[in-house]
């Protein structure tokens, strides 16, 4: 058993998978083209969306995004204490001060504080669990802050039924490989109701020019390259397939694991539906479960066993050790157990059997 297989879902797909190589390559085409844009428009309309602009990465879509909103140098970004710091890193990037606040029992940040200075908010829908936009969005109204929704391990994710990237501002998407919906490589993404930020991440990720050689901005070579726009387009229709059978192996998680000593259960709230990126449980004695684990031919991460605030990058600025302790407690705890769709009914039955055994 792997953690995670990706390898699986080449096999599954593999006639598409090797068609849509030899199509791209006999195009000559190797950036942007046909390809992007049909992914750009299919996405869009998954998500619910009026414009998608593809990316390099995750990481490519928040920086621009940030920028693209007008957030300034100096100004206050909240961000959750508890997120892979990715989402820490695009805020330095910009050279904006991260306004750090705690998650709750969701591990999501859905309740927030106003702090002088602060122009933005970046919720992340952590593990696949939507956070509490309705929430988050009044707080933001209250405020005039801008709402940049960080939807990397969300594909599918819905809030009250409305899919995550549907929201009015901007929502960043990762299609790294071990995504719900991944890529063969680095790819990402942003999807926004509105024309101006589209038009703005467009250029910003083709070095600040809509036209060749005429830069009228700042910019960064982010774009998607054709191949990894082909391939999501394949994995695409089968999006909503895997995270049904992500939510079934949950389930059954939650159901055969319920009544095992010490072991914190992850929390789906009734707003969310839940796509189950990670299955993350939480237990005192971590070390010992995984090594146990471990010996069970149970392959398990920890998402994550840092927080941002304890990276060796992080440390020398000033957020300082203790400041954050439930992250610290999460971070000290957390468990991930496998939830790969292609998991066979065989690998589910030895994590469960593995786990109840645990002593």
């Amino acid at each position: 058993m792997k953690f995670l297989n990706v390898k699986r879902q080449y096999d599954e797909w593999k006639d598409e998978f090797d068609a849509a190589y030899n199509r791209v390559m006999e195009s000559g085409r190797y950036i942007g083209g046909k390809e992007v844009e049909a992914f750009e428009e299919e996405w869009a309309r998954y998500c619910g969306a009026k414009y998608c602009v593809a990316l390099s990465s995750g990481a490519t879509s928040l920086t621009l995004a940030l920028t693209a909103s007008g957030i300034m140098p100096g100004e206050g970004v909240i961000v959750p204490s508890n997120t892979y710091i990715a989402t820490w890193f695009a805020v330095l990037e910009v050279r904006c001060i991260p306004v750090v606040q705690e998650p709750d029992e969701t591990y999501c940040m859905n309740k927030v504080r106003w702090y002088k200075g602060t122009k933005a908010i970046i919720p992340v829908h952590l593990y696949g669990i939507a956070s509490n936009m309705a929430a988050l969005e009044r707080k933001a109204q209250k405020h005039n802050w801008t709402v940049i929704s960080d939807c990397a391990q969300a594909h599918g994710a819905m809030f009250n039924g409305k899919n995550v990237g549907a929201f009015d501002w901007v929502n960043c998407w990762s299609f790294y490989p071990g995504k719900n919906l991944g890529a063969f490589g680095d790819a990402g993404a942003i999807t926004t109701n509105q024309e101006d930020i589209m038009q703005k991440v467009k250029s910003l990720r083709n070095h600040g020019s809509t036209m060749k050689y005429e830069n009228e901005t700042w910019g960064v070579n982010g774009r998607m390259d054709p191949l990894q726009a082909a391939f999501l387009r394949i994995k695409l229709p089968h999006l909503d397939e895997m995270n049904d059978k992500r939510r079934k192996i949950a389930t059954y998680y939650q159901k055969e694991l319920a009544d095992v000593p010490d072991l914190v259960l992850p929390v789906s709230p009734s707003y969310s539906h839940t796509v189950w990126h990670q299955f993350v449980v939480r237990h005192p004695k971590r070390a010992a479960l995984k090594q146990w684990l471990e010996v069970n031919n149970v392959p398990t991460m920890m998402h994550y066993p840092i927080a941002p605030h304890q990276s060796i990058a992080i440390l020398t600025s000033p957020f300082a050790k203790g400041k954050y302790p439930l992250a610290e407690e999460y971070a000290s705890t957390v468990l991930s157990l496998p939830i790969d769709p292609f998991l066979s009914d065989a690998e589910i039955e030895q994590v469960v059997k593995a786990v109840k055994t645990f002593e």
